[in-house]
């Protein structure tokens, strides 16, 4: 049966691939992220159970490859409906974002904001006397315990640091504005202040020590980087080339080497070769093997309380008010062997399962490859600076997005928000404004 079902899901991806837009034309393309993740999901469980077999693993894995065949089927459709909407070259239309005074102002305010909440977190931290001083920078403490100050910071036991409001401005509509801001005009690479900013968030993101926020943050300036560099190459007649920013590459490498170690998942006393090689078995793992594997070991407990009809979803949405409160990714964090301040989340197959069950799965994952592609197209065609900003984040978080949750946690709400400002502040594009210079139209 599982056999069957990865049959189908591969057949349904190769057909999505077939069909949708070139990447010239779509440029970082949402649904093409949304399989990713998906494929990643059903790769490692697939994975796990031919050379790592444990109990659970394989109703695991066939709830990954029954939501990858319906996301596949659900995005191919949108393909299909609207292919003749992406026929200009992604680059040539990058060439010819502008943004008004208004779209200006509101992006130079939203640096500001989000560059100031990063001071405030960091003020907040250093006067929460127990966080303060597992992060040894309090009543001069000798040792450094990021990952229990993680722990305390998440949980709001010590004090509540509102931690996931802060989300949205330090780990979201930052790297988003910071990217448009690129867009406008790359010689802001070069400026003091864009660099001050970036150390300011990049500070925060360390001491809160996320490293799935900081490949994030980092990988969206490169994209924006890269892109921006290739469309002033379009715009005087050369060919756009490919080229890895260097210094975002050095940050991401060693950021995430450096706070793996902080938190303890790799041994820091060992040689730098060992170390190197940790760190690189450690991201592999993250990005493949440690979802499926949790999920298999607390099925159990998640497959007991499910399907719930939607109830476990408006449980998660409950979470962003203010307060501390246990959810289910802390019992799942606690069935695994963890301790109740942690997360152990399910990944979006199991996750669809618990709320729909197995019709939800062939449903539910179709229906936001439709969505993902419809936002993909907002911002693909309304030219904005902070919604090409948008699409680059949310190209590069939708692969780890879990739950509608996650998704909302982790972009979706910055995206809902910004897609109506600028609806508001820009004006529908005319004609001309759609003309792109340097380039010749008929």
């Amino acid at each position: 049966m599982l056999v069957l079902l990865a049959g189908i899901a591969i057949l349904l991806t190769a057909i999505y691939w077939r069909v949708r837009p070139g990447w010239r034309q779509s440029g970082p393309f949402l649904p093409d992220a949304l399989l990713i993740g998906l494929g990643l999901y059903a790769g490692g469980s697939t994975w796990l159970l031919v050379f790592a077999p444990a109990p659970n693993q394989l109703p695991v894995a066939a709830m990954a490859w029954t939501a990858l065949a319906s996301a596949a089927a659900g995005s191919a459709l949108y393909c299909l409906a609207t292919s003749r909407l992406y026929r200009g070259r992604f680059v040539e239309s990058l060439a010819g974002v502008r943004a008004g005074m208004l779209e200006r102002a509101g992006i130079v305010a939203g640096l500001a904001l989000s560059a100031s909440a990063c001071l405030l977190f960091l003020y907040l931290l250093v006067r929460t006397d127990a966080i303060a001083v597992l992060l040894g920078i309090g009543m001069f403490a000798a040792d450094l315990d990021l990952m229990q100050a993680r722990v305390l910071i998440a949980s709001g036991t010590e004090a509540w640091l509102a931690p996931g409001y802060f989300k949205q401005l330090t780990d979201i509509l930052l790297p988003v504005l910071l990217a448009a801001a690129i867009l406008l005009d790359r010689r802001c690479l070069k400026s003091v202040w864009f660099w001050v900013t970036v150390s300011v968030a990049l500070l925060a993101i360390v001491v809160a020590g996320q490293r799935l926020v900081l490949v994030l943050f980092l990988l969206t300036l490169a994209l924006a980087a890269h892109y921006a560099r290739a469309a002033e190459q379009q715009a005087d007649g050369r060919k756009p080339g490919w080229r890895v920013p260097l210094i975002p590459a050095i940050l991401l490498v060693a950021g995430y080497g450096l706070v793996t170690i902080l938190l303890g998942r790799v041994g820091g006393d060992a040689g730098a070769g060992a170390v190197i090689i940790d760190v690189v078995a450690n991201f592999l793992d993250r990005a493949f093997l440690a979802a499926p594997r949790e999920n298999a070991i607390t099925y159990p407990v998640w497959s007991e309380l499910g399907p719930t009809a939607g109830l476990s979803w408006l449980q998660d949405l409950a979470r962003v008010m203010p307060g501390t409160r246990e959810s289910l990714s802390n019992v799942l964090h606690m069935a695994a062997g963890g301790s109740q301040f942690g997360d152990s989340p399910l990944g979006m197959p199991p996750d669809i399962w618990l709320a729909w069950g197995w019709p939800g799965l062939v449903l539910v994952p179709a229906v936001f490859g439709v969505l993902i592609g419809c936002l993909d197209l907002v911002c693909h065609a309304r030219r904005s600076p902070a919604l090409v900003g948008l699409q680059f984040y949310l190209f590069l978080v939708l692969p780890v997005c879990y739950s509608p949750y996650i998704f909302l946690l982790y972009g979706g709400g910055v995206a809902l928000i910004l897609v109506a400002l600028v609806a508001f502040v820009r004006p529908s594009d005319t004609p001309e404004s759609r003309r792109v210079p340097g380039i010749e139209h008929a």
